[in-house]
Order: structure tokens, then C-alpha cells, then sequence
């Protein structure tokens, strides 16, 4: 696995990409952080692919992961004067985009997920109908990556706060090794609620619900408080 920077799955905490590091390495897979493909070759049937520090990486497929990006000017948004270059279109809590205009899934830039676009979708009907509706909110949107074991995680990150300038707490607990499962705990000092767990396990999907309700609902303890603090 080659990454461009400086740790394996840069949008999360940087203790899950490190145990997904780890648990590669037993299988035999090696992870390449802050390294660029420079060069992609075949020698005979095989393919060699080039770093920029000269290393060289031997392989049997190659598998380009880029990304993708919202094309608004395909959607001709650039018509109800929103910028076409701009990497989402801009909604309200309700969906709305400008006058007589509405947007939902991937091009709202909350997420290119399935189950957001079905949260969005509802609220944006009832909107278009003149119907009352809660605005949308997304605090406690889950997300999966699928790797073995999975990556599961809810709302915001450490980066999260430190760009937004939120104050916060947080520890991390491991627990079943046999089972790769680590739980980073982020929360506010605001309010004491849970804002940004991560589980790192086989079946990590299945447990997001749990943490979902978490970060709506639950408040930190004295005792977790305190823990989560002198970490800092």
C-alpha cells in the first residue's frame, strides 16, 4: 500500500491507521507512508511500481485509488449562480441550493455515502411540499471503511477541533487484541457529549448504531472526564 501522506487513512485518527498498519504487517502486506508513485512499469509479467526515493515495489495488479470530485457545472448549477468550481453545492438545513432548487447525496459534500442521501431525500420532499420538517444535522454521521478488519467511526475528529478551535478530551481504550479493536473516545468540553468515537474491528459496521447514539445522547462521565484530560 502506497499513501501520498503521512499516515494510512489521513481523514481519521491517526492511532486506527496505525493499528490497521500494524495488523498488515502481520498479514505480510507493507504500508508506505509520505511516499509518491513516480513511475509505473511491467518487467515481464509482472508490475514495478517506482517511489520517489528510488525504492522499487514489485507487483502482480495494480490498483489506482484517486478519489472523485463533484462536477456541478455537469449538473448546471452554475445556471442558479453557484460556483462551478467550488467542491460542493452550498445547501441550507433544508436542502436548498437557491430559489425552486434543491440538492441531496454525494453533491452536498456531507459525505459520499448512501445513507446520507436517504436522510437528506426525506427532509428535502417535505421541504418541497411545504411540509414541517427538522433541518438537517450532521453531528453523528457514521462511516465505514471497508478494510479487514473495518474502520467505524461517528462525527468529528481531533483535527475536526483543532481546525474549528473547539476545546476537548480524549483517550483511547484497546481491548479483545485477538479482535483488533480499538475505541478513540473524542468529546467536548462544552457539553460533555461524546463527539467522535472509532472502532477499528472484523465487524466494525454493526457497532455504529451504538455509537451513533452515543454522540446524540450521551454525556461523559466525571471519572472519563478527568481520564480524557490528562491524556492532553
Amino acid at each position: 500500500v502506497v499513501e501520498a501522506l503521512d499516515q494510512l487513512l489521513p481523514l481519521e485518527e491517526p492511532e486506527v491507521g496505525d493499528l490497521l498498519v500494524e495488523v498488515f504487517g502481520a498479514e505480510g502486506i507493507a504500508v508506505h507512508t509520505s511516499a509518491k508513485a513516480v513511475r509505473v512499469g511491467r518487467d515481464g509479467s509482472r508490475i514495478r511500481v517506482t517511489l520517489e526515493d528510488g525504492t522499487e515495489l514489485p507487483a502482480d495488479r495494480l490498483l489506482v485509488a484517486t478519489g472523485r470530485r463533484v462536477d456541478l457545472g455537469a449538473v448546471g448549477l452554475g445556471a442558479v449562480g453557484v460556483d462551478e468550481s467550488a467542491r460542493a453545492a452550498p445547501t441550507d438545513g433544508h436542502l436548498r441550493v437557491a430559489e425552486g432548487v434543491w440538492a441531496v447525496g454525494d453533491v452536498t459534500g456531507h459525505g459520499a455515502f448512501t445513507h446520507v442521501a436517504m436522510y437528506q431525500s426525506p427532509i428535502a420532499a417535505a421541504d418541497i411540499l411545504g411540509e414541517q420538517h427538522e433541518p438537517a444535522r450532521y453531528h453523528a454521521v457514521p462511516r465505514v471503511t471497508f478494510s479487514d478488519p473495518e474502520i467505524g467511526a461517528v462525527g468529528l475528529t481531533v483535527k475536526n477541533c483543532r481546525f474549528e478551535n473547539i476545546g476537548f478530551g480524549v483517550w483511547t481504550e484497546y481491548a479483545g487484541s485477538a479482535d483488533f479493536y480499538v475505541a478513540d473516545n473524542l468529546f467536548l468540553g462544552r457539553d460533555d457529549r461524546f463527539r467522535g468515537p472509532h472502532l477499528l474491528a472484523p465487524d466494525g459496521f454493526p457497532h455504529l448504531s451504538e455509537q451513533r447514539v452515543r454522540v446524540r445522547q450521551v454525556r461523559v462521565g466525571r471519572d472519563d472526564r478527568a481520564r480524557g484530560l490528562e491524556r492532553l
